[in-house]
């Protein structure tokens, strides 16, 4: 997990790993990052998640985080869905990231 405060975006990679994905039968999962303030402190932007879906395959997703007025503290969660109405697994928690 790698926050760049240039550019404002929170990027979370991960190894694809081909024999889960033909055993589980994964290969058409979409990822999901979702960053939650779990804090009730006011913070601008209380729940924020990714634009645009990449694919388990592609071993990496990104949210663009909007400028904050004051500094805010998010959970990570990870979780994949398939593409076409289909399963999805249980969400991953990756940690807490100040911006």
């Amino acid at each position: 997990m790698d926050f760049d405060q240039e550019k404002q975006v929170l990027q979370v990679t991960w190894e694809y790993d081909a024999y889960l994905e033909k055993k589980f039968d994964t290969r058409s999962y979409d990822s999901f990052l979702i960053l939650y303030s779990a804090a009730d402190n006011g913070v601008e932007y209380p729940l924020l998640m990714n634009d645009s879906k990449n694919s388990l395959i592609s071993g990496k997703q990104y949210v663009n985080i909007p400028e904050h007025r004051k500094e805010a503290t998010y959970e990570v969660y990870l979780f994949f869905v398939e593409s076409y109405c289909g399963g999805n697994t249980d969400s991953l928690h990756l940690g807490k990231t100040k911006v």
